[in-house]
Parts: structure tokens; C-alpha cells; sequence
């Protein structure tokens, strides 16, 4: 699956953007799965009392383009893997979860165990990297026909996104990692956000 995406209202820092993109109908639960800097994994698994599967659907090994390379504070041309990956509880598809890590001075073994073991990513990521934060968290509204496909829905499905920069770094020894993080919420788990 090569997951793309077009925004329908520009990516809003925190909270301040739930407003103007119809945030303002979300449950508790769905405002903390979209605005909280905490482990999307452990709070799934908390809503739906199981542990999650994941499902790998595309990983490769790209170059950063300019785009992203500002997001992640990389030169264009940064070597990366990519990871793309369906977090599921109970056989239900609930994030679409994208990731672009930086790879320059990272462990092999991690590098093909990010691309290709089904364990979700912040618990792969903390084998070896424990000490983790997030940063720049940014929601928005967007449409995936990739990701409408695979769930059967019309192409034209408004759905929540966020992305956010991780950064891990190790006790000692290892090198630090940087991640572009981006998650679509299925209208199962988030409902269906405003297109306006």
C-alpha cells in the first residue's frame, strides 16, 4: 500500500485546530487519541482491553525530500527507512500509521527490525531507545483514497490525521534516533470529521 494523503484544512498545532475541523464533537477518549503525547498503543489497548496487532503494509528505503526533510530537521537526500503499518484490535483496523525514520548511525538490525517486525513501533523503538518524546504534534482533516480503499469506504472519506517528530535516544551507547510520525484515524475509532 503506498499511503499518500491531501489535506482538507492545514495542519493546527495542538488543540487550537480542532474548531475550525469539526473537533469540537469529539468524546474524551477521541480528543486524548488525537492530542496526547502519550503511547497511542497503550491507550487503544486500554479502550478495547486487548493487546494490539500490526499489520505491515509497506516498507522501503527512500530518500528524504525537501518536505520532510524540514519537518525532521534533515538534508534533502537523508538516507531512511519507511514504515507503513495498520495498528488493530480484534481483527478491526484502527490507525493507519506511517513512518519515516532516519537511518544514518543507527544499527542495522534495528533499522530492518523497524521495517519488518509487526510489534508496534514505540515498543520495537524501546528496546533499544527508551528515552522518547514527542514533538511538533500537528491534526488536521484529510482524504486517503489508499486508505479509504483498503477499508471499503468512498475515496472522497474525510478522516483524522496527526504527525508528529519522535525522538528516542539510548541510556548509552547507541546513537539518537529522529522519526516522522504521521496517524489516520479510522471513522470507526474517531468518526467522521466535518469536510467543510
Amino acid at each position: 500500500m503506498n499511503f499518500s494523503f491531501a489535506l482538507l484544512h492545514g495542519w493546527s498545532r495542538g488543540r487550537k485546530g480542532e474548531a475550525t475541523s469539526g473537533g469540537e464533537s469529539l468524546l474524551p477518549h477521541q480528543l486524548l487519541l488525537l492530542f496526547s503525547d502519550g503511547s497511542l498503543t497503550t491507550h487503544l489497548e486500554a479502550i478495547y482491553d486487548c493487546d494490539l496487532a500490526v499489520e505491515i503494509s509497506e516498507h522501503g528505503s527512500p530518500r528524504i525530500d525537501e518536505g520532510d526533510g524540514r519537518f525532521l530537521g534533515a538534508a534533502p537526500g537523508a538516507e531512511a527507512v519507511v514504515r507503513g503499518a495498520w495498528l488493530k484490535a480484534a481483527g478491526e483496523r484502527l490507525v493507519y500509521a506511517k513512518t519515516l525514520l532516519l537511518t544514518e548511525g543507527l544499527d542495522e538490525e534495528l533499522v530492518r527490525d523497524v521495517a519488518t517486525v509487526e510489534v508496534p513501533l514505540g515498543r520495537l523503538l524501546a528496546r533499544s531507545h527508551p528515552f522518547s518524546r514527542k514533538k511538533n504534534l500537528e491534526c488536521a482533516v484529510a482524504t486517503s483514497p489508499v486508505v479509504a480503499g483498503a477499508l471499503s469506504l468512498p475515496e472522497e472519506t474525510p478522516f483524522w490525521i496527526r504527525r508528529y517528530l519522535l525522538e528516542a535516544r539510548a541510556a548509552e551507547g547507541a546513537e539518537s534516533l529522529r522519526a516522522m510520525v504521521t496517524e489516520l484515524f479510522t471513522p470507526g475509532l474517531m468518526g467522521t470529521p466535518l469536510a467543510r
